[in-house]
């Protein structure tokens, strides 16, 4: 009988949502397939279907960083055993959406810090997400500014 290469039974679990992060456990005890499991990987993209990325992982918890706030993602686990054809297909996805983010702002391509200027931890719902973006220059330096900000609405 050949080894049959691992894959989770169940999806990753959302612990954590920011702006432009999603923090998961990757839920990857439970497999079909054979083992013993020798590296972990978790594969995201947006739900338009764009794979954004796969990331190395050594920990059950995860950050996955630099997303777009108030963007779906659809997370998956993918396990590797020993020897060939040791990956496994993807397991089931997880759905999770980062927050707007409430007023932040990026200036590219000579500063790349994100400046958070309202801080996240205010968010109500309603919320609408909105982002501007523009050029400016100083001096002979050109920059690109965007910004995302959040309109709340009053929840009675």
């Amino acid at each position: 009988m050949c080894p049959e290469p691992p894959i989770p039974i169940a999806p990753p679990q959302l612990t954590a949502v920011g702006a432009t992060y999603l923090w998961i456990q990757l839920n990857a005890n439970s497999i079909n397939g054979d083992g013993p499991i020798i590296e972990k990987e978790v594969e995201y993209r947006t739900l338009s279907g764009s794979l954004i990325d796969n990331q190395p992982v050594d920990k059950p918890n995860h950050k996955i960083g630099h997303l777009d706030p108030d963007t779906e993602y659809e997370i998956s686990v993918l396990l590797t055993r020993p020897n060939e054809g040791g990956t496994g297909a993807p397991g089931p996805p997880l759905r999770a959406r980062t927050k707007c983010a409430g007023v932040s702002c990026s200036l590219l391509p000579a500063v790349t810090e994100q400046f958070v200027l309202f801080p996240e931890t205010l968010a109500s719902s309603p919320r609408l997400c909105s982002e501007y973006h523009t050029a400016l220059s100083v001096g002979s330096i050109a920059y690109v500014l965007d910004i995302y900000y959040a309109q709340y609405a009053n929840v009675l």
